[in-house]
Protein backbone atom coordinates (compact mmCIF):
# COMPACT_ATOMS: atom_id res chain seq x y z
CA UNK A 1 0.00 0.00 0.00
CA UNK A 2 1.31 3.45 -0.81
CA UNK A 3 0.28 7.00 -1.56
CA UNK A 4 -1.37 7.87 -4.86
CA UNK A 5 0.94 8.92 -7.72
CA UNK A 6 2.09 12.54 -7.33
CA UNK A 7 4.90 14.85 -8.43
CA UNK A 8 6.55 15.29 -4.99
CA UNK A 9 9.98 13.78 -5.73
CA UNK A 10 11.27 14.40 -2.19
CA UNK A 11 8.62 12.47 -0.29
CA UNK A 12 7.10 9.01 -0.27
CA UNK A 13 4.99 7.14 2.27
CA UNK A 14 3.87 3.55 2.04
CA UNK A 15 3.83 0.16 3.71
CA UNK A 16 4.92 -3.29 2.59
CA UNK A 17 2.84 -6.22 3.84
CA UNK A 18 5.02 -9.35 3.82
CA UNK A 19 4.32 -12.65 5.56
CA UNK A 20 1.78 -11.08 7.88
CA UNK A 21 4.09 -8.24 8.94
CA UNK A 22 3.93 -4.59 7.95
CA UNK A 23 7.10 -2.64 7.08
CA UNK A 24 7.04 1.16 6.80
CA UNK A 25 8.46 2.63 3.57
CA UNK A 26 9.66 6.20 3.09
CA UNK A 27 11.80 8.19 0.64
CA UNK A 28 14.93 6.46 1.98
CA UNK A 29 13.67 3.17 0.55
CA UNK A 30 12.77 4.55 -2.88
CA UNK A 31 15.08 4.54 -5.92
CA UNK A 32 14.04 6.87 -8.69
CA UNK A 33 14.50 6.10 -12.37
CA UNK A 34 18.12 6.15 -13.45
CA UNK A 35 19.57 5.31 -10.03
CA UNK A 36 22.25 2.64 -9.70
CA UNK A 37 22.57 0.23 -6.77
CA UNK A 38 26.21 -0.46 -5.88
CA UNK A 39 28.28 -2.24 -3.25
CA UNK A 40 25.67 -4.85 -2.38
CA UNK A 41 25.54 -8.58 -3.06
CA UNK A 42 21.73 -8.73 -3.44
CA UNK A 43 18.67 -6.53 -3.48
CA UNK A 44 14.89 -6.98 -3.57
CA UNK A 45 12.96 -4.67 -5.85
CA UNK A 46 9.35 -3.66 -6.31
CA UNK A 47 7.98 -1.29 -8.95
CA UNK A 48 5.82 1.34 -7.26
CA UNK A 49 5.03 3.83 -10.02
CA UNK A 50 5.64 3.17 -13.72
CA UNK A 51 5.01 4.95 -17.00
CA UNK A 52 3.19 8.26 -16.82
CA UNK A 53 2.56 7.71 -13.07
CA UNK A 54 6.28 7.88 -12.23
CA UNK A 55 7.33 10.79 -10.05
CA UNK A 56 9.87 12.09 -12.57
CA UNK A 57 7.38 12.22 -15.46
CA UNK A 58 4.72 13.84 -13.26
CA UNK A 59 7.30 16.43 -12.16
CA UNK A 60 8.19 17.36 -15.77
CA UNK A 61 7.05 20.97 -16.38
CA UNK A 62 6.43 20.32 -20.09
CA UNK A 63 4.79 16.90 -20.40
CA UNK A 64 5.38 15.19 -23.71
CA UNK A 65 2.41 13.98 -25.70
CA UNK A 66 4.43 11.15 -27.22
CA UNK A 67 6.57 8.35 -25.92
CA UNK A 68 10.26 8.59 -26.76
CA UNK A 69 11.43 5.82 -29.07
CA UNK A 70 14.90 4.94 -30.20
CA UNK A 71 15.88 4.24 -33.78
CA UNK A 72 15.68 0.47 -33.26
CA UNK A 73 12.16 0.69 -31.78
CA UNK A 74 10.93 2.72 -34.76
CA UNK A 75 12.51 0.29 -37.22
CA UNK A 76 10.96 -2.75 -35.49
CA UNK A 77 7.55 -1.05 -35.53
CA UNK A 78 7.85 -0.50 -39.29
CA UNK A 79 8.94 -4.11 -39.85
CA UNK A 80 5.98 -5.44 -37.82
CA UNK A 81 3.55 -3.30 -39.83
CA UNK A 82 5.14 -4.46 -43.10
CA UNK A 83 5.00 -8.14 -42.07
CA UNK A 84 1.32 -7.88 -41.10
CA UNK A 85 0.41 -6.55 -44.57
Amino acid sequence: MCEAPNNAVGQFHGALLWSGQSYALDIGHLLLRGCTVRNTSWCYGLVVFAGRDSKLLMNDPAPQSFIKQGHLDKMIDQIVIWVRL
